[in-house]
Formats: structure tokens, C-alpha cells, sequence
């Protein structure tokens, strides 16, 4: 199975809510997970921590691949987040995974999104006045 499909399966399992699963199947024990300008942590529990997190703030939270490109150890998604809050609303995040692979497992994720779109529909600041 190659990294792709290993983390296609992941995504799906994602969006199904197997949340604990995903962190033991595909993750080393060390992952280092960052997401520019939202979070850095260390290891399975932080990433579960973080997933229960946003479990909790999401109704419903998908990731698809749009594109891929997979080069040994290192695969690249672009995907799309689509995120449904608690009043049904929901939107379509783009963002771009870095994936790095020991042995089989995810070791590192360096995530570049649109942080304040995510901030925005989140709720976590007020959405910019038009102009």
C-alpha cells in the first residue's frame, strides 16, 4: 500500500469519526503535527487531544484529496476541509498536508491552511467588515 492510499484510508476514517483509530494506525508514537499559525504538538495523545477538540466544536468535519504528489517517504495533499458547524452551516477550507513516512507510519505533518477563514467560520474572531 502506498503513503496515498494509506492516507486517503485515513481521511475516510477520519470523517467517519474513528478518531482514536486513526491516531494508532497511522501515526508513530512521536509524530510532530503542525499546522502554521493554529498549533504544534508532539505525540498521539496531543494529536487525539487535538482531534477530540475539534470533534467537539464540529458537527461534522471531512477531508478530501484534490491533488497528490508522493515522492518516497514524503507525500503532499492538497485537500479541502469541509467543516459543518452545530447550526448546519458549513465550508469548504482549502490547505495543503506535508506528510513525512517512517516505516509505514505518518511521522510528521507540516499543514499550511487559511487560519483566519478557519478562525472566521469558527467563530473565534468576528468576520471582517465588508467593504
Amino acid at each position: 500500500m502506498s503513503n496515498l492510499d494509506t492516507m486517503r484510508a485515513g481521511y475516510e476514517r477520519y470523517s467517519n469519526r474513528d478518531l482514536a483509530g486513526v491516531v494508532d494506525d497511522l501515526f508513530t508514537e512521536d509524530i510532530d503535527w503542525k499546522i502554521e499559525g493554529l498549533i504544534e504538538v508532539t505525540g498521539r495523545a496531543a494529536v487525539l487531544e487535538f482531534f477530540n477538540g475539534l470533534a467537539e466544536q464540529f458537527a461534522g468535519h471531512t477531508i478530501t484529496i484534490d491533488d497528490a504528489i508522493e515522492n518516497g517517504d514524503r507525500l503532499v495533499c492538497f485537500v479541502t476541509h469541509t467543516v459543518t458547524r452545530h447550526d448546519g452551516e458549513s465550508a469548504q477550507l482549502k490547505a495543503v498536508h506535508d506528510w513525512r513516512f517512517r516505516d509505514g507510519q505518518a511521522a510528521s505533518l507540516h499543514e499550511i491552511a487559511d487560519t483566519l477563514a478557519f478562525a472566521v467560520f469558527s467563530g473565534q474572531v468576528p468576520a471582517p467588515a465588508a467593504a
